[in-house]
């Protein structure tokens, strides 16, 4: 009878450790932080071309202007979505409703061209810029496995425009503009773009 009793306790002290592993083992858990960041092709490439297309660098720099970085990067990251679909979350284009807006705006933009003054140059407008920016959204969207990845693409805005404070203060033309300087224009923003840029940085 002892040892039945004595096995039946520690039965029940082998259940309760058990039952307590998840819980100690998820306090550790959150004391350690988030994992670190899983970086991948298309994540690498989505920071990458985040910092080249708002930071302009390559304007500056002919060797990286002849690579061509925005189409370079834009192609490698569809690649990297083509060649490894289960490596991104095509669920989030539902599972929110930003990606249902954007669709609805999409759909609406679609059937007012038509009634535009100038039909040619909306269809134009749409496949050359407004297309392209859809595109980019849609990668962002699907790339986001946690809020790491949301992390890392933040920082890629905050890298780009340490970028353009720099540029500005080294090799932007600046003028003397009611008692102070001001930028005049860069290879691809003028001085209200920069503004709005820097703004909604800091």
């Amino acid at each position: 009878m002892r040892e039945t009793v004595k096995t039946g306790v520690a039965g029940e002290v082998s259940v309760a450790a058990a039952l307590t592993q998840p819980v100690r083992a998820s306090k550790q858990a959150s004391r350690r932080g988030p994992p670190p960041y899983a970086l991948d092709t298309l994540r690498v490439s989505l920071f990458l071309f985040i910092v080249v297309s708002i930071s302009a660098v390559q304007g500056y720099l002919r060797p990286l202007a002849v690579l061509r970085p925005g189409i370079t990067l834009w192609g490698v990251a569809i690649g990297a979505v083509l060649l490894a679909p289960r490596g991104v979350r095509w669920a989030n284009l539902r599972a929110t409703w930003p990606p249902r807006a954007i669709g609805l705006l999409v759909v609406l933009a679609v059937l007012s061209a038509p009634f535009g003054l100038a039909v040619g140059a909306s269809v134009k407008f749409m496949f050359s810029a407004y297309f392209r920016v859809l595109v980019l959204f849609a990668l962002l969207v699907i790339a986001v496995r946690s809020v790491n990845d949301v992390r890392l693409f933040v920082w890629a805005y905050v890298l780009s425009t340490g970028v353009l404070a720099l540029l500005s203060m080294t090799v932007m033309k600046v003028e003397s503009s009611f008692g102070g300087t001001r930028v005049t224009a860069s290879s691809m923003y003028d001085a209200n773009d920069l503004g709005v840029i820097f703004l909604t940085a800091l």
